[in-house]
């Protein structure tokens, strides 16, 4: 670590306990009255908390204060809800490290990213509480700019857009504009980019932001209504989230107080602004907040819809909004309309993450114990937001004591089919984003005791212990997978990855990357042979005063020689750009702002190296027809064309072969 970085952040540490000391003067809801569907736009203020949550200060201070000393972040903060007070409020770092301004936790805005989507489903519920939405019709019913392709049988459902279950193919290039000025109206947006459908509605998860970006268009389609309009008239201003917007860029009075997002430069050691996501599916991620107004929002759901006099929802539709709409499997958590549920500690949580270039944010409910949180950061951190989530949910939540983890037996299972390569279901099948999943399969095999291993492509492993029929429990941890067979296979495996219910799909043999790999190496060594080994033999040859591998050669066989050397250079530098660009998770961030000159000129090799090798098949047969070179020669030839060829169909399967994005 740097000593000017560390100074750096230990004067943003002091500088902003110092903010949040001023700004914590008692924090609670003080109750004033208001008018009847508004809420006080009061400032909330700390609760005079009993000493005991003097040791929350200081196990909070030890994940975000240390964070910003550390320079893992700029600058978070935290605000901690219990029994409808507020009993935690704390800023740390600075808002803008550039002009010293540190996070001031009353009125400092953070970009919420995903954490949108609890407002959206709230919108929708709204709705569908005044009779203008049904859950369960189709969404085509609503739709009369475009439709919704009907690919499959069943139609999709709001049920289905809230619980990610659609079956949306995913797509991120473009899916962010380069500034705000050029976000495209939803509307517009959807009906030209909307993906395709790729499996049956109400199946498995695969996260949408489309899913919930149509979502919001029906709020506006059914109220008339713009969606950050929709949420500043029925949400927010009844709320008092009077320092909350839906619109980017956002409104001048708040534009001031948004903390600026940083990306951390590994090449410089610092940290570097980034531009503020405009999204052009603002449902799935448009929301920026302050944390006293976070808390507003957290306790009208914590209160079943109600906050003070307020009341956002009906007591009945804040149940079913919370109750669980969709699961994997009966051991798993599942998901609510607009929340994730997670098992902590024997207790259910409903949470939602968010993050971004530059923020990450999460939230928290637990309703059994009436406990809320909320934590931000303005840089992509989202494992401090959860380390400090879980230093406030060990506070509250009761100690189950030791949890007793499976011994793995002599034999666990005798499971067949469970071995293969699983990816997420959350990629682009059918754009070139699928050559991502390379880079994040999960290899499953069975060991000859019975358990399974599972491992990712950089070796990382665990071991899972069968408890029930298709359901494993980690040996590590208290965490399950579960397996779904159908027609005597498996077809996924279910598990709760990082706080969502997550689906993996098994992959066939020919995608997996314990195939592609060694396929794709071999395919890149023999092409490489032909401006590698290929000249030095033929140099050796004629050192040798041997019969020359390309005697009498004609002009046919000069340019066909010449054609084969090109091929192959231009096969390592296309491997290379993918692994370069698609292969890399901070490059593919990049792409969501539109497709890179690079990557365009990338696609275009990929056409004119598929050129090329049709070329050389027209070449190995002239070669055999007029008998040019020797035989070894030919056979050679024979070898690279055949793999040039092999490596179209390579381009092809992971999609690369023209302008699939």
């Amino acid at each position: 670590m740097h000593l000017p970085r560390v100074l750096l952040a230990c004067c943003g540490l002091w500088v902003g306990v110092a903010a949040s000391a001023r700004a914590q003067a008692g924090f609670r809801y003080a109750g004033a009255k208001s008018e009847p569907g508004e809420a006080s736009t009061r400032t909330l203020e700390e609760a005079h908390a009993p000493a005991t949550h003097e040791k929350l200060r200081v196990a909070v201070d030890a994940v975000l204060a240390k964070a910003v000393a550390d320079g893992d972040v700029p600058g978070a903060l935290i605000i901690v809800v219990k029994d409808g007070q507020v009993v935690l409020l704390r800023g740390y770092g600075f808002a803008n490290l550039e002009a010293k301004i540190p996070v001031n936790p009353q009125s400092t805005l953070f970009y919420l990213a995903s954490l949108t989507k609890p407002f959206t489903a709230t919108a929708v519920m709204q709705l569908v509480e005044r009779g203008k939405l049904d859950l369960r019709v189709d969404v085509n019913r609503y739709l009369t700019a475009f439709q919704v392709d009907p690919d499959f049988q069943e139609p999709v459902t709001l049920e289905q857009l809230l619980t990610h279950t659609a079956g949306f193919d995913d797509k991120n290039i473009g899916y962010t504009a380069r500034t705000a000025a050029e976000v495209r109206p939803l509307g517009d947006y959807l009906a030209h980019e909307l993906p395709p459908r790729v499996r049956p509605p109400g199946q498995v998860t695969a996260y949408s932001n489309y899913g919930y970006g149509l979502a919001g268009y029906l709020v506006e389609v059914a109220s008339g209504k713009p969606y950050a309009d929709f949420l500043q008239e029925n949400v927010f201003r009844p709320l008092g989230m009077s320092r909350t917007t839906a619109r980017i860029p956002l409104p001048p009075e708040l534009a001031s107080d948004l903390a600026t997002g940083y990306e951390y430069d590994v090449q410089t050691q610092r940290f570097v602004p980034t531009p503020l996501d405009s999204r052009n599916v603002p449902p799935a991620g448009s929301v920026s907040a302050t944390a006293p107004d976070m808390a507003r929002f957290l306790m009208a759901h914590l209160q079943e819809g109600r906050f003070g006099e307020t009341r956002i929802l009906l007591e009945d539709t804040a149940r079913r909004m919370h109750a669980r709409q969709f699961t994997h499997h009966p051991r798993l958590p599942g998901l609510t309309f607009g929340f994730l549920e997670q098992n902590y500690r024997g207790v259910r949580l409903l949470q939602h993450p968010g993050s971004a270039p530059g923020y990450s944010a999460l939230a928290i409910l637990v309703p059994e114990h009436g406990l809320g949180l909320f934590v931000a950061t303005n840089t992509n951190a989202l494992g401090v937001n959860r380390g400090v989530a879980r230093e406030v949910l060990d506070f509250f939540l009761p100690d189950p004591g030791p949890t007793t983890l499976p011994t793995p037996p002599a034999r666990s299972s005798t499971r067949t089919g469970l071995d293969g390569c699983y990816q997420s279901t959350r990629y682009g099948h059918r754009s070139i984003e699928k050559f991502a999943i390379w880079d994040s399969q999960v290899c499953v095999t069975t060991t000859p005791a019975g358990t399974l291993r599972l491992e990712d492509r950089r070796g990382s492993g665990s071991e899972w212990v069968e408890v029930e029929p298709f359901v494993f429990r980690s040996t590590s941890r208290d965490e399950l997978l579960a397996f779904r067979e159908e027609a005597g296979r498996i077809t996924y495996m279910f598990g709760d990855q990082i706080g969502f219910p997550t689906a993996f799909e098994k992959l066939p043999w020919w995608d997996s990357i314990r195939f592609q790999l060694p396929y794709v190496l071999t395919l890149l060594a023999v092409m490489a042979s032909t401006f590698t080994a290929w000249p030095i033999m033929a140099w050796a040859s004629r050192l040798a005063h041997r019969r020359r591998l390309v005697a009498h050669r004609s002009g046919a066989q000069k340019v066909a020689l010449a054609v084969a050397v090109l091929t192959g250079m231009l096969t390592v530098v296309l491997m290379a750009g993918l692994d370069a660009w698609i292969g890399n998770s901070a490059y593919r961030m990049t792409l969501v702002r539109g497709m890179t000159r690079e990557m365009v000129a990338l696609l275009w090799l990929a056409l004119g190296f598929t050129a090329l090798a049709l070329l050389m098949a027209m070449f190995t047969a002239g070669a055999w027809r007029h008998g040019w070179w020797t035989l070894w020669g030919r056979v050679y030839y024979s070898i690279i064309s055949m793999t040039a060829l092999l490596f179209v169909l390579f381009l092809a399967q992971w999609n690369l072969l023209g302008f699939r994005y």
